[in-house]
């Protein structure tokens, strides 16, 4: 009868250690329908692409969430399948990026979404400098952006030919020779891009020093 007594008391003093306490030193309460803040006026976002690299298969979304097709059907292949069979059975059933931080007035903010069912948290493309963003930008931004080492080895490779052939001279090459994924990168000042613009968004490596992307 002690024994039992005991271990109650122990379970009682460990479900009530694992309470969630409140953030010390947090000022605010939940936000009102009116205080929260939407991307404009834009739609979900809708673009998918396969990871496809070595022997795994797993869709992304441009919404934060991955691993299924917005439906019932989950989307990560560990082994993938041929092209010609069957998908195998996936590993893992969807998938978001979740994100949370407390901004100046100590009001906590979340994106969190889950199945997209209570509405969507995440949209495509960047802020501007007053943190918005309209219908017409997220959707010239629900894209995947992609570029493989082998096209940066080539690019390369062209430019290293061009300079031994041409000793201390410029070296320009024909865009007709640079892969497309290179040519519309979007990273600062890329010429060819009409999305990027000057705006700090993909990496590159800046050989010429001059700030500015030009494959």
């Amino acid at each position: 009868m002690k024994t039992n007594w005991m271990i109650t008391f122990a379970a009682l003093l460990i479900v009530s250690a694992s309470y969630a306490k409140e953030n010390a030193g947090i000022i605010g309460g939940k936000l009102g329908q009116s205080q929260k803040l939407a991307a404009g006026d834009c739609g979900p976002a809708t673009a998918s692409v396969d990871l496809d690299i070595n022997n795994v298969r797993a869709r992304i979304f441009t919404g934060g969430d991955m691993w299924w097709d917005l439906s019932a059907e989950p989307k990560y292949e560990i082994p993938k399948s041929s092209e010609d069979q069957p998908e195998n059975p996936s590993s893992l059933f969807a998938g978001a990026i979740w994100i949370g931080g407390i901004d100046a007035q100590g009001q906590l903010k979340v994106a969190a979404q889950t199945y997209r069912q209570t509405g969507n948290d995440f949209f495509p493309g960047p802020l501007d400098e007053n943190a918005s963003i309209d219908a017409a930008g997220c959707d010239a931004w629900d894209k995947h952006f992609q570029v493989y080492g082998f096209e940066i080895d080539s690019l390369i490779a062209l430019y290293d030919e061009a300079l031994a052939a041409n000793p201390g001279q410029p070296v320009s090459l024909s865009p007709g020779l640079i892969p497309a994924n290179l040519i519309n990168w979007p990273a600062y000042g890329n010429p060819n891009s009409e999305l990027a613009g000057f705006r700090n968004l993909a990496p590159f490596i800046d050989v010429n020093a001059d700030g500015v992307y030009d494959p």
